[in-house]
């Protein structure tokens, strides 16, 4: 039988690990990243691993830290999922209260200026690729629209 207590006790235990894990890596977007020395492929590149590379290394690393300590070194299939499935739920909330304390608090010009950067270099790339003016105009619109939600 499972001791559920002990098993939302590591959920918790794990999570918080995770949460804090992947809220420093977002932490390094804002710290030692500036926006402006790099171009648009670039940008998204550095976005996705400082954003999904912890996502993955951080629950297997995690993951294995639990099957060796707490189950003794042998997990089945279906604790992984599980164990997977609430410690990145757990984590991913810590995460997002995190982030958004933080950019209230310290970096609230950080989203602004990472878009204002992020639409120059779509633009620049769309002029590039000779693209329509009414196509880089609804960009230029979606990324305006975007920069609003993301101020207020």
């Amino acid at each position: 039988m499972v001791d559920l207590k002990l098993l939302f006790h590591n959920f918790m235990k794990y999570g918080a690990i995770f949460g804090a894990l992947i809220s420093v890596t977002a932490l390094g977007l804002f710290f030692f990243i500036n926006p402006d020395d790099f171009g648009l492929g670039q940008i998204l590149f550095i976005y996705l691993l400082f954003s999904t590379l912890p996502w993955f290394v951080g629950l297997y690393y995690i993951t294995k830290v639990y099957r060796d300590k707490e189950l003794g070194g042998y997990i089945t299939m279906p604790e992984i999922l599980q164990f997977s499935l609430f410690v990145g739920f757990f984590g991913g909330a810590i995460y997002v209260f995190g982030n958004l304390l933080f950019l209230q608090l310290v970096g609230s010009d950080f989203q602004i200026r990472f878009f204002n950067t992020l639409s120059l270099k779509v633009v620049s790339f769309l002029e590039f690729a000779k693209s329509k003016q009414s196509e880089i105009d609804a960009v230029i619109l979606q990324f305006n629209t975007i920069k609003e939600q993301v101020a207020k």
